[in-house]
Order: structure tokens, then sequence, then C-alpha cells
């Protein structure tokens, strides 16, 4: 009797443990299954453009930033891992165009000081020409690449009476490229202009160049800055219908002097050309003056 009970318990226990293990069995291939975790990609640092460059753009700090790059798109010229400070491409001038978001290539840009800059500073078809600028022009420092200016020529025009000064405009809204040697735009932390910066070179269309070229044998070129504000809605490359403007429009006293001598027999009088300005008649040579009233007069 205790030899049946003993097997009445193993076998109970045998089949405990076999619906035991059956059931974890399959708990186990119910269970979902768990994806590995993919490894990491390698990613570096690679300089991008922040906003869509034109071919002749000037680049400022703001233009370019580092952001994360997959390690296996990296290709050779890329600039990597901070290998340049961005503040040394401030002044560099893109060659082509660029996108927003995309890497920065060395051989995209050329900078300051690099052979073929101001060949590519300039737009296409137009020229760069250098042109002197006086001492008050120089000491301002007021005026730097990437500004636009108004051109203008004064000169002392002469006629059969003599000469009269006269000004008027050859260019409008012109771009600087450079000042003396400096080839860079004003930015944080620039130390300023050179001293020695007697020219400054424009970026002119070639017949402009050409206007301008002749006009400094005929008189002094006088460069005007703009405002920025006005670049976009003015922009007109020649003066245009813009007359000259004299020396007799500016000063009245200019104007007294215009006169011609009209004989009439053996009398000759002055007689004004032009507006009459008051002022003291002017007698002509050898007319005879009157006496002012209440002075003595001879016998």
């Amino acid at each position: 009797m205790r030899r049946v009970l003993v097997l009445l318990l193993a076998l109970a226990s045998a089949v405990t443990t076999a619906v035991y293990v059956r059931g974890w069995i399959e708990r186990r291939d119910r269970a979902p299954a768990v994806a590995a975790a993919p490894e990491p990609t390698p990613r570096r640092e690679v300089l991008l453009t922040t906003r869509a460059l034109a071919p002749g753009t000037l680049l400022r700090a703001d233009d370019l930033a580092w952001r994360p790059w997959p390690e296996e798109a990296v290709v050779e010229g890329f600039w990597v891992d901070r290998e340049i400070a961005v503040e040394e491409l401030v002044g560099a001038v893109v060659r082509r165009a660029l996108p927003a978001g995309v890497p920065l290539v060395r051989d995209d840009v050329v900078r300051p000081g690099e052979r073929g800059f101001l060949a590519a500073v300039l737009r296409p078809g137009h020229v760069g020409l250098t042109v002197p600028v006086d001492d008050a022009f120089a000491e301002a420092g007021v005026v730097y690449p990437g500004d636009r200016v108004d051109v203008l020529l004064t000169q002392a025009v002469k006629d059969g009476g003599g000469a009269e000064a006269a000004v008027e405009t050859l260019v409008r809204d012109v771009r600087v490229v450079a000042i003396g040697g400096r080839l860079r735009p004003a930015g944080a932390g620039d130390g300023g202009l050179p001293r020695q910066r007697r020219t400054a070179t424009l970026e002119l269309a070639p017949r402009d160049a050409q206007r301008l070229a002749l006009a400094m044998d005929l008189g002094r070129v006088v460069l005007v800055l703009r405002a920025l504000a006005r670049a976009d809605r003015d922009r007109s490359a020649t003066a245009g219908a813009a007359g000259p403007l004299w020396a007799t429009d500016v000063s009245r006293a200019r104007r007294r002097g215009r006169t011609i001598a009209v004989y009439r027999g053996r009398e000759a009088e002055l007689a004004p050309v032009g507006p009459a300005v008051a002022g003291p008649a002017v007698p002509a040579a050898g007319a005879e003056t009157p006496a002012p009233e209440g002075a003595g007069g001879g016998p």
C-alpha cells in the first residue's frame, strides 16, 4: 500500500512538472521579440551654409555654422571638426551659387589675399576700376568694401569769358570692392581701415568704366556714400537726365559776375546775363562812374 502511494505521488509530481514546463514554453513563444538597438552612426562636425548664397557674395559670420554630419558622407574638401574658425572666412567671396544647409567646400570660396579674389568678387559683365580719393575721404574711413557710392566729377569749364566750376554725377549706385589694399567688409572686432588708403576700386559696367577713366583726366572724382535702404529701389547705373550743377547755381555772388559789356556809340554799360541779382551796379571799364549823392563836385 505504501509503495502504491509513493508511485501516485511521483506520478502527480511528474504531471505537475510537465504542465509547468509546457506553460513556460508557450509563454516564451508568445513573448514579443525585442529588436536589437542599432549601433549609433558615427558623426562629425561639418561647416554648413545657413542661407542661400549667390556667386560673388562676401561671407559674413552668420552665413556659416558647424553642424553634425554623417561620417560616411564626409568627402575631401569639407571643413570638419572646427579645423578653421568661422571668423577666418568672413570677407571671403563665394565662387558659385550655394543653397542653404549644404557643406562648404574649400574650392567654393576665395579668401582675401588669394589669387583671383578680386576677379571672383566682380559680378559677370562688370569690371573693376581703381580711382584715387582725396585726403578727406581717406582719413574719414566711413566707406568700406561692400558699400555703395555715387561718383561725381568736379571740373572748371572754360568758355570765352573765363572758367566756371561745375559738378555732375557720372555713375550712380556702384559697389565698392576694395579700399586701398583692403578687400574685407567691416565686421566685429575690426581694427579699422589701413591709413594708406588713397584709392577705391569700384565695380562698374564696361561703358561706365570708360566714362570714369576719361573723367579722371578732366577734373577731380569724388565718391558719395549712399544709404543702404535706397540701394535696391533706386538702382541706376549712369546718371541719365540729371544735368550738371554750375557754380552760378550755387553762389549768388558768382551769378552777379556773369555780365557782358554793351556799347552804344561811345557809351558802355554792363548788362547781366541770366537771372537778375540785387547788388551794386558794376560799371564797364572806361565808363564814367557817377559821383555819390551829396559828395562835393568840382567847379
